[in-house]
Order: structure tokens, then C-alpha cells, then sequence
């Protein structure tokens, strides 16, 4: 797939490099053909120019005016010439250089600039050319005016007539040539067809040769110089800036239709290479994942055996094979889980048996009591023990087993819960020497079923005193809480609880190290701070010891029936 892409992304980069090359030679030719179109109108503009100062150079009258003595005449009565041949720049000189009329439409021209300009191009022997008067440019001409023909000519003097170039005229030769125009002398701009700042100037001014690119703000030109030939000592420039925003439309087109055409080609193989890996390694990718779900755990994984025959009649193997092993997996579970009910009917038949017999004996002491001298009261408090211990254990399968919440909220401090829970667990001979500590908030109150409560802490707290060793008995209790919620930990410095049973720790029946357990406490405790709409997690666990984590709201969930008796003991 990836000697395909490549193929294709070269195959395209190929087209493109030869469309773009081929636009920059069209580029450049349209800059020559601009720069040629301004130089043959220019040129034109001068031979009709020229025309014009040789018809009125044989103006009888203008010969005749040629003749005046008086220099102040010939420029009085020169004005009518200036208007009838239409133009910036009329001058009239005798044949030893010497300016007598001098008419300029715009900047001021003196006799001095006048005979500078006359000097100049009779030195250079020149008949036209371009002038320039301090901000203006002038396209000129020059004709000898002449009395008489052949060897009786008699010359007269010179006529020499000039339109100034400006922006109209920069405009309207830009609109013959195709492009932009901009004419400079010097670092002076004579003429534009448009606004140019100084930064886009010094810009242009960069760029001399032809089918440069410049870009002046959003805009795009091929840039092209032309030296115009000048008579003054200042060179004079004119700039062509052809337009290539078409260009640059067609190159992004091009640029996109390459994209789609480079993508549709990729997808298209990549599909292509897809539906004939699939066609071929479908079936071994099916079996492969068939077989990564059963190392999983997940026996309900679907394989339907398919593509060849050997493929198919390996698929076939393995569902035969997943099919076993789920069964036996069954018949394993099956098993566990009686056993496990054994165990727990005889821890539970165990400790019914030692309580009821207990009774039966205290009982008989009791029946008894006058003729042994037993002390009555304390032997009835030792049937009550036991009459409670065997209705605790009877009330914890019942709870294990109800689905529904079965809670009588009232409002209560949970840290008084606690520290009662403290004390029973405390009251065993077994945790006479042990020490829990309970931080909490004075007071922390809330609504909740007070003595399901104590059930939760006193298994939180006997499974953690019994999970610790001979030495440095330690159990905390952190209770933090805030207007909503608390929140209890409750710590031990144990050796933490074994690997094996994390995963399933709050399911019934599940214990380790304890001989007589039940594994019902905490499957319980869970089952109590449910139903009061908390959590109950184990946070942390280690060598170290362990942390078990109840959230608990302040308010529990109410049942309908007795939600007015508990608002009016919560208002009171």
C-alpha cells in the first residue's frame, strides 16, 4: 500500500511541476509581449508626435514668425501654435541653440531649462526622446524649420513639441500593453496607473528582470523593466506588472484538483488492497480474535467458520473446543459455588449450634438456679447473649438476600454510630488490647438508619482488627464531610488483603484467613450503604495495611410511608 501512495503522490507531483512550468513560460512570454506592446506604442506615440512638429514646422506663418528680430514677439505670437498642435510642450529656437517661445502646460520651464533641453538633443543628434522638468516628463520631438528647398534652404531654427506623461497616459498605455505601468526618474514616480506606497516601491524596484514575481499586498504580478531612452541626465524606468491573479486561480485549481484526484486514487487503493486482505486474511483475523476472546474470558465470542476448506474446518475445531471449555468452566463454577454454600451452611450451622446450645445450657442453669445457687440475673443475660447472636446471624443471611432497602432514617450524629461500633468490637476479649481512634466533625449529624449503620462499621472494623498482627494494633477512622455528603476511611495497619479476592471481596461468602468466617460482612455493609444511597470501596491496600472508603450522603432515601414522621423529627 505504501509503494502504491507513493507511485500516485509522484505520478501527480510530476503533472503538477510540468503544469507549473508550463504557466511560467506562458508567464513569461506574456511579460515579453507586454514590454514589446508598451515599446511599439510608445514608439508610436512618438512618430505621431513627430508628425505633428513636421506639419507645423512648414507652416508658412511660422516661418515667417522665425524671421522676428524680437524675441518677445516670436513668444507672443507663438501661443496659437501651442494650441494647434495639442500639446504640453512647444519651443522655438534660432539655429545657434537660442530659445526665443517657450510654452509648457503645467511645471514652469525657463529660458535656461529651455536651452538645456534644446542643446541636448542636437548634441546627441537626437530627433526624440524624453525630458525631464523638475517633477514632470516630457515625450519629445524636435524638427528643424527650414525656408526654402535644396541649395537655396535657408535654415530658420528649430521647432520642438512634448506631451507630458502622466497617469492618464501611464493608464492608457498599461491598457494597450495588458499590464500595470509605473514610470520613474530617478527614485521620483512620473506616472502610474495606480497608487503604489513606499514599501511596494522599493519592492518593485528590486525586481529587473523579467517574469519576476512580487507581491503587493493581496495582489500578484510578473514584473518587467524597460529603460526608456532620455535625453536629461536621469535615467528614466517604466515598470510593467502584469496581473497574475487568473495564473494564481488556475494554480490553486490545479493544486486542489491534484489533491482530490491524489486522495480519490489513495482511497481507492487502499480499498482496493482492503477487500483483497480481507478476502484472503479475513477468515485467520476472525479466528485469531475468536481466540484473543477466549484467552480473555469471553466464551460467547461468535466464530463462524468460513474461506477454505482448512480454515473452515479449523474455525469449526475451535468452537467445538470454546464450547468444552465453557462447559467445564460451568460445571467448575457449579462446583465452587456449592462448595462454597457447604462452607457457609457450616460456619453457619457451627455458630447456631454453639449459641443454641449455650441457650439450652443456660437455660437449664436457670431452671435450676435455686438448687445450684446461681446467680439468676447473670445467667439470663447469657441466654439473651446468645438469643441475640443467633438472631444476628439469622438477620444477615435475610439481608443478604432482600432486594429491596429496607431503612428507618432518623436524624443522628454519625460519630457517636461509630464510636458504639468501636466499643462492641472493642468489648471482645480477643480486641481488649487493641486501640480505634475516630476523628470527626462535632457533631456530624444527618438522617439515616442509625443501627444499620453500626452493623457497617462494627464488620469494617472487626475484619480490619482481625486482619492485623500480634503488635502494634492500630485502627482509624477519618470521617470529613461537607454539606452534601460524608466521607469515612477506615484504616488498618495490616498485611493487607490477598490478591485473590480483590476482585470479588464484597460478593457473599468470600473470605480468607479467618477459620470460622462467613464472608457476609462486608457483602452486608456494601448492601446497607447502598441502600442508603452511598458506595463502600476498597481505596487502597497493601503490605502496609488497608483503607476501605464510605461515602454516605447526609440525607438517606426516605420510603413514602414514613417520610412525614421523619421530617417531623428532623425539625425537631
Amino acid at each position: 500500500m505504501g509503494i502504491f501512495a507513493a507511485l500516485t503522490a509522484t505520478s501527480l507531483l510530476v503533472i503538477r511541476q510540468s503544469v507549473r512550468t508550463e504557466v511560467r513560460r506562458q508567464i513569461a512570454e506574456a511579460t515579453e509581449s507586454s514590454v514589446a506592446n508598451f515599446v511599439r506604442i510608445q514608439q508610436q506615440e512618438s512618430a505621431e508626435l513627430g508628425r505633428s512638429a513636421a506639419l507645423l514646422s512648414e507652416l508658412p506663418i511660422l516661418k515667417s514668425l522665425m524671421t522676428a528680430p524680437d524675441r518677445a514677439t516670436i513668444q507672443d505670437a507663438s501661443t496659437e501654435f501651442r494650441d494647434l498642435s495639442n500639446t504640453d510642450l512647444l519651443l522655438l529656437a534660432r539655429p545657434t541653440d537660442e530659445v526665443v517661445a517657450v510654452h509648457v502646460v503645467g511645471a514652469g520651464m525657463g529660458y535656461t531649462s529651455a536651452d538645456k533641453l534644446v542643446q541636448s538633443f542636437l548634441q546627441q543628434r537626437e530627433e526624440t526622446g524624453l525630458w525631464q522638468e523638475g517633477n514632470e516628463v516630457y515625450q519629445v520631438v524636435i524638427r528643424p524649420i527650414v525656408a526654402g528647398a535644396g541649395a537655396e534652404s535657408n535654415p530658420l531654427g528649430y521647432l520642438v513639441l512634448g506631451k507630458r506623461i502622466d497617469n492618464l497616459v501611464a493608464k492608457e498605455l498599461g491598457n494597450f500593453a495588458g499590464s500595470e505601468v509605473l514610470l520613474t526618474a530617478g527614485n521620483l514616480v512620473v506616472a502610474s496607473t495606480q497608487p503604489f506606497d513606499a514599501a511596494q516601491l522599493q519592492t518593485i524596484y528590486k525586481q529587473t528582470g523579467g517574469g519576476t514575481d512580487v507581491r503587493l499586498g493581496d495582489r500578484h504580478y510578473a514584473v518587467a523593466s524597460v529603460n526608456l531612452p532620455a535625453s536629461s541626465t536621469t535615467p528614466i524606468h517604466c515598470y510593467l506588472l502584469l496581473p497574475l491573479t487568473g495564473w494564481d486561480a488556475f494554480l490553486n485549481r490545479l493544486n486542489q484538483m491534484i489533491l482530490v484526484l491524489g486522495a480519490i486514487a489513495v482511497f481507492g487503493g487502499v480499498v482496493l488492497v482492503l477487500l483483497i486482505s480481507r478476502a484472503i486474511t479475513g477468515p485467520l483475523e476472525s479466528l485469531v480474535a475468536a481466540v484473543r476472546a477466549l484467552a480473555e474470558g469471553n466464551y460467547q465470542y461468535a466464530l463462524h467458520p468460513r474461506g477454505s476448506a482448512e480454515v473452515a474446518e479449523l474455525g469449526s475445531a475451535f468452537n467445538t473446543m470454546r464450547q468444552q471449555l465453557l462447559d467445564s468452566q460451568r460445571r467448575q463454577l457449579e462446583a465452587e459455588r456449592l462448595a462454597a454454600l457447604g462452607r457457609a451452611a457450616g460456619s453457619i450451622s457451627h455458630d447456631l449450634r454453639h449459641q443454641l446450645a449455650a441457650v439450652v445450657a443456660n437455660a437449664e442453669f436457670l431452671y435450676n438456679v435455686d438448687e445450684l445457687n446461681f446467680d439468676r440475673e447473670e445467667i439470663y443475660l447469657e441466654v439473651r447473649r446468645g438469643a441475640s447472636q443467633m438472631t444476628e446471624l439469622i438477620d444477615s443471611l435475610v439481608e443478604i438476600s432482600r432486594d429491596k432497602p429496607n431503612l428507618m432514617p432518623m436524624p443522628g450524629d454519625l460519630g457517636k454510630v461509630i464510636r458504639k461500633a468501636a466499643d462492641s468490637v472493642l468489648s471482645a476479649p480477643d480486641f481488649r488490647n487493641y486501640s480505634i481512634e475516630v476523628h470527626d466533625p462535632c457533631p456530624a449529624m444527618g438522617v439515616f438508619d442509625a443501627r444499620k449503620l453500626e452493623r457497617v462499621f462494627f464488620n469494617l472494623l472487626l475484619n480490619a482488627c482481625e486482619a492485623m498482627s500480634d503488635h502494634n494494633h492500630r485502627v482509624t477512622v477519618a470521617v470529613a464531610s461537607d454539606a452534601e455528603r460524608f466521607e469515612c476511611r477506615v484504616a488498618d495497619n495490616g498485611s493487607g488483603i490477598p490478591e485473590s479476592i480483590r476482585e470479588s471481596l464484597f460478593e457473599p461468602f468470600v473470605s480468607a484467613g479467618k477459620t470460622n468466617g462467613t464472608g457476609l460482612g462486608l457483602a452486608i455493609a456494601k448492601k446497607i450503604i447502598e441502600d442508603h444511597g452511598g458506595e463502600l470501596m476498597l481505596e487502597s491496600t497493601s503490605v502496609n495495611g488497608t483503607v476501605f472508603l464510605v461515602r454516605l450522603p447526609r440525607q438517606a432515601p426516605v420510603p413514602q410511608a414514613d417520610s412525614v414522621a421523619v421530617t417531623r423529627a428532623t425539625l425537631i
